[in-house]
């Protein structure tokens, strides 16, 4: 496959703008709260996330097909929501550099895309509206004893907001790498470089 104590680094990126603040909190409202937060969610086409969040619960679909041997063998992917339908995807395209998708790459627009929404949503805690997050997620896929591991995700990130407080931004981004949904997911070191423009 690759040599002993080999490496490959993938990349995700996602790049948010105008974001608005979250009407997502802890369900202690009343009847009246409720009809405002349906209100919101109706004009900003969120029902369905609202619903979703009501209920505790959210459960994603994908699938994978794969065919053959490892090597010669092909693949493909396919996502609940149509955005990935039978996308290929081999060896070649996972270890040898060919292109094409490979599950690193996926987890890494999915760590991308993640933290970015939590970034956005802790900033707008602290009143900070970004006008634009962006952020790229490096995946390190390593041969360690007993085989390969996802053993770490990067993040860069730079997120422009205009007379924002650089103290704030950084504790908004620390807490937005530790408690978005993907980092808690990963059992990989995660780090990042968080740069604000101001």
């Amino acid at each position: 496959m690759t040599g002993r104590g080999s490496r490959l680094k993938r990349k995700g990126r996602t790049s948010r703008q105008h974001s608005y603040h979250s009407p997502f909190a802890r369900r202690s409202y009343e009847d009246s709260t409720d009809t405002v937060i349906n209100t919101i969610c109706k004009k900003l086409h969120l029902i369905p996330v609202w619903n979703a969040f009501q209920s505790h619960l959210m459960k994603r679909k994908a699938s994978a097909i794969w065919n053959g041997g490892l090597k010669d063998g092909k693949g493909t992917l396919t996502t609940e929501s149509g955005v990935l339908d039978s996308t290929p995807y081999s060896f070649s395209t996972r270890f040898e550099g060919e292109k094409g998708t490979n599950p690193e790459e996926l987890i890494g627009a999915s760590h991308a895309g993640c933290f970015s929404m939590a970034l956005s949503m802790i900033l707008g805690q602290v009143d900070l509206t970004p006008e634009k997050i962006e952020t790229t997620a490096t995946i390190t896929l390593e041969q360690v004893a007993g085989g390969f591991s996802v053993t770490a995700s990067h993040l860069d990130v730079t997120v422009t907001i205009p007379g924002a407080d650089a103290a704030k931004f950084q504790e908004a981004a620390e807490t937005a790498k530790a408690n978005c949904p993907i980092s808690k997911l990963l059992n990989a070191k995660i780090t990042m470089d968080a740069k604000l423009i101001a």
